[in-house]
């Protein structure tokens, strides 16, 4: 599925977040991309190919994109074209990158160009080998765990009532805490008070509800262990627990709960 990761700059301390991959809205996500291409709000490259090829599918994953020139990077969707290798077996409402390498061939990439210079991006293939637009070295890079896009709300509850220690409360409040800032953003992709919007916000709401019930017991537990620290003004509760989620293999980078021996 998906995974959230940061990438920051030991020299200049340049931070970059990206999300990759697809998450348990891809479904809803791929049909209205395809809708943007056939109106032509994606560009006419893709309106046109999707005219000439009907059975056409495209990358909709997202992916981390560096300009050849200037080297700004971004996240936004692959967006690459496929056409089928030979007749599908059926009609595809969704096509994920499975599909794309058993039943389809790549016709064209996607022309993206940078917000900064104008010039060309192409999809970073590697992840360990993004270099920071500014000082040119590579950056260092750490998992964000959003571990959750495969499982919905009911099931994580019942992740939630099988915890039998302190480092399972901790290693599934990081999951909840990291998938919130990889969903949250998510209702601002749809019109305030339409269906679609109503329900992405349903979803980002249970997912806080549950993210707030795991932290409340962390911090508890933080302040059993005698590893709360005092709340200072203008600081959230991540410096608060920063010790005794340290306790349990894990820091605090830009928002995001890591393990500290995590990079990848």
């Amino acid at each position: 599925m998906g995974n959230g990761y940061t990438w920051q700059c030991k020299k200049c301390n340049y931070l970059f977040q990206a999300y990759t991959g697809i998450g348990f809205l891809f479904p809803q996500v791929y049909r209205e991309t395809i809708d943007k291409a056939n109106n032509g709000e994606l560009g006419p490259g893709l309106e046109i190919f999707f005219k000439e090829h009907k059975d056409g599918a495209i990358d909709a994953s997202n992916t981390v994109l560096c300009c050849e020139d200037c080297g700004a990077l971004r996240n936004e969707m692959d967006l690459t074209m496929y056409v089928p290798k030979k007749e599908l077996p059926e009609k595809l409402n969704y096509v994920m990158s499975g599909d794309l390498e058993e039943f389809y061939m790549e016709y064209s990439k996607y022309p993206h160009k940078c917000e900064e210079c104008g010039g060309n991006m192409q999809v970073v293939k590697d992840k360990s080998k993004i270099v920071c637009p500014t000082c040119k070295i590579l950056l260092e890079i750490f998992e964000n765990y959003c571990g959750t896009n495969d499982m919905d709300y009911n099931d994580f509850q019942q992740e939630i009532r099988e915890i039998t220690s302190v480092q399972d409360l901790v290693d599934t409040f990081v999951i909840a805490h990291n998938t919130v800032g990889c969903i949250s953003d998510l209702v601002y992709d749809y019109e305030e008070g339409s269906d679609k919007y109503k329900n992405t916000l349903e979803t980002v709401e249970q997912w806080e509800k549950i993210e707030e019930e795991l932290e409340k017991r962390t911090i508890s537990k933080a302040q059993e262990e005698k590893l709360l620290d005092v709340r200072k003004l203008n600081s959230g509760t991540m410096k608060q627990i920063e010790r005794f989620m340290a306790k349990y293999g894990y820091r605090d980078a830009g928002g995001w709960w890591i393990k500290k021996d995590q990079y990848v």
